[in-house]
């Protein structure tokens, strides 16, 4: 199988480059998407109704994909990984069901390198799954290509209604960030031996999912990829890189919020992210574009240095994708700026 060697460059298909000449400054805050106008936040207004239909119909297909697994959920010794009866079915009913949250928030699914995934589940390998992160609607396009996977994520996720839920069904690693040192240090190693701990379990892709990580740490507007966090390659085991690029018109779909994003009044105490979804869905042929890389195997001196390994999943990501790498910004900058500015939204004028 063809590994990806870390001085990797596009090929002469490869996709085309992002939509903006170059990276922002700061690639988590969106400074492009134009602010909603007050015409066009009264005609959001009108379309709630609408927007509530569609809500109705994503949370139904979570509900039912909910109870599913827990009819074929059966006891297990193994609690931070739990085994389902008829896991094949498990496995038609977790995409059908990403599939039909994408059409819901008016998505279509574009996927390219199936081969690739097709690869890592014949050779069963202890395979983790690394993803350039940008949306809440990731794990959805994730999930609609590859199936159900092993969830690290935000420790307070795993305290949403449903979504929690579903998390904890398929042993959801938690990532505390609200410790302050030395107790983050600890936590942060914690994550780091409960991830390199799944990605030496043998039955990958057969009878367990894949380990999903985003090892940015935070979200981005996709148009360049953080230092990338060396959690999911202190392993040393192989991943599946994939790269994910949204198709939404002039607005950016990263859950990378402006600080001002509209001027008028019926939307000023609104909360940004409740905002940043409705105008998702008021748009009309939104898609998302997957592409799965070739399993990346490390060499020697990747496998003896997480940061190196990571340093060359990154750059073969970047290449993919045609964007920069950035080691200026960081998940640090991104809660400082939120800390200081989203706060105060509500009083913006």
């Amino acid at each position: 199988m063809r590994a990806w060697g870390r001085a990797a460059t596009p090929s002469a298909s490869a996709p085309p480059p992002p939509r903006h000449a170059s990276a922002p400054q700061l690639p988590f805050l969106d400074a492009t998407t134009p602010p909603l106008s007050p015409l066009s936040a009264h005609l959001l207004l009108l379309l709630v109704p609408l927007f509530a239909l569609r809500l109705a119909g994503l949370v139904l297909a979570l509900s039912t994909y909910l109870a599913l697994l827990l009819l074929l959920q059966h006891p297990t010794p193994d609690e931070d990984a739990p085994n389902f009866r008829c896991y094949s079915l498990v496995l038609r009913a977790s995409t059908a069901v990403a599939r039909a949250v994408l059409a819901s928030l008016g998505f279509r699914l574009r996927v390219r390198g199936r081969e690739h995934i097709d690869a890592a589940y014949t050779r069963r390998t202890a395979t983790i799954v690394v993803c350039n992160h940008v949306s809440y609607i990731d794990v959805f396009a994730i999930a609609a290509t590859v199936g159900p996977f092993f969830p690290v994520a935000r420790v307070d996720v795993g305290r949403w209604p449903l979504f929690g839920r579903l998390l904890a069904l398929w042993g959801f690693a938690g990532v505390d960030r609200s410790k302050a040192p030395p107790a983050a240090s600890a936590a942060a190693e914690s994550v780091t031996a409960r991830i390199a701990e799944r990605a030496r379990r043998t039955g990958a892709w057969s009878s367990h999912p894949p380990l999903l990580v985003f090892p940015e740490g935070t979200c981005t507007t996709g148009d360049a990829l953080l230092r990338f966090k060396s959690g999911a390659f202190v392993s040393a085991q192989p991943v599946l890189p994939i790269v994910l690029r949204y198709r939404t018109g002039r607005l950016n779909a990263g859950w990378v919020w402006r600080e001002r994003p509209t001027h008028a009044r019926a939307f000023r105490s609104w909360p940004l992210d409740l905002l940043h979804l409705l105008r998702i869905l008021s748009r009309w042929g939104n898609a998302v574009e997957v592409t799965v890389l070739p399993l990346y195997v490390p060499s020697a001196a990747e496998a003896a240095d997480p940061a190196v390994y990571a340093a060359g999943v990154r750059a073969a990501m970047a290449a993919a994708l045609g964007v920069p790498v950035e080691d200026c910004g960081s998940m640090d900058d991104a809660r400082a700026f939120y800390s200081s500015r989203i706060k105060d939204y509500a009083k913006s004028k």
